[in-house]
């Protein structure tokens, strides 16, 4: 609590102001919304010393994707605070594993794009055999764009 407030309780608040008057009923609820108010005050002011806090605007769309990536049960603040200061807290990509990243994912481009040309030059039916290779190929190249963007 912040150093300005100088009392410990309500009670020793309600002690303190009816100090030698016996105050009535009203005069201790306004005396209780008086303490609240000015705790809460003083409370929210050194919650924002310590800590930062900021505001964001998403439109539907954006709201939408971040209800869907959060767990079930979990807030959408604790989702983001999670989020946040994981990506904090992990190193952040440098130039070298962006690099090495597009290249396992041009490798892979590469080997569906091989896979398509040899389909097409052998000019011959194409089977559920071939279908099911060319999916798992692409399924490979699409978990490779998911991991790494």
């Amino acid at each position: 609590m912040a150093h300005d407030f100088p009392y410990k309780s309500l009670h020793e608040y309600l002690d303190s102001i009816f100090k030698g008057v016996t105050p009535s009923e009203n005069d201790i609820i306004q005396a209780k919304k008086s303490y609240w108010k000015a705790y809460n005050t003083r409370l929210k002011q050194h919650q924002r010393k310590k800590r930062k806090e900021i505001t964001i605007a998403l439109d539907k769309k954006e709201w939408e994707a971040l209800l869907q990536r959060r767990s079930t049960n979990q807030s959408i603040h604790d989702y983001i605070k999670e989020w946040l200061t994981h990506h904090i807290s992990n190193s952040p990509i440098v130039t070298n594993t962006i690099v090495q990243d597009t290249s396992q994912i041009e490798q892979q481009l590469f080997v569906v794009c091989d896979y398509l040309e040899g389909l097409v030059y052998q000019r011959r039916h194409i089977d559920n055999n071939s279908i099911a290779t060319l999916e798992q190929l692409l399924y490979k190249l699409q978990k490779l764009l998911e991991d790494k963007f």
